[in-house]
């Protein structure tokens, strides 16, 4: 059975308190700001949302701000690959009306795969 219920056919949001998953989070936050660091070495890259505050209700996902300069912005977008539109609406396409975890799980795939740091 899918995490995320539905209702009407409609996906119901749902938060818990942060502490859950606080331990996770931080280790997605060092995750992904040693990627962005990678291109953005003079980023400031910051945790926020309520996976950042202890004692708030969160939905889970992790938010991150990152803030740069114009010219190591436009440096780390222009090398970066382009995605491949016709392939992201096949993977969606190919998920229409089946399972919302199972259709994470591949488009966070074809990110990973497509839009990396």
């Amino acid at each position: 059975m899918d995490e995320h219920p539905c209702v009407g056919g409609a996906l119901r949001l749902s938060f818990f308190p942060s502490h859950l998953v606080a331990e996770e989070a931080a280790a997605v936050f060092a995750e992904h700001e040693g990627r962005i660091r990678e291109r953005l070495p003079d980023a400031e890259i910051r945790h926020t949302g309520g996976t950042s505050v202890l004692g708030v209700l969160t939905a889970g996902d992790v938010d991150l701000q990152v803030r740069t300069d114009w010219e190591s912005f436009e440096a780390a977008n222009r090398s970066r690959p382009g995605p491949d539109r016709a392939l992201y609406n096949a993977l969606k396409r190919a998920y229409e009306g089946g399972s919302y975890d199972e259709y994470q799980a591949a488009k966070r795939d074809f990110f990973y795969a497509n839009f990396r740091l």
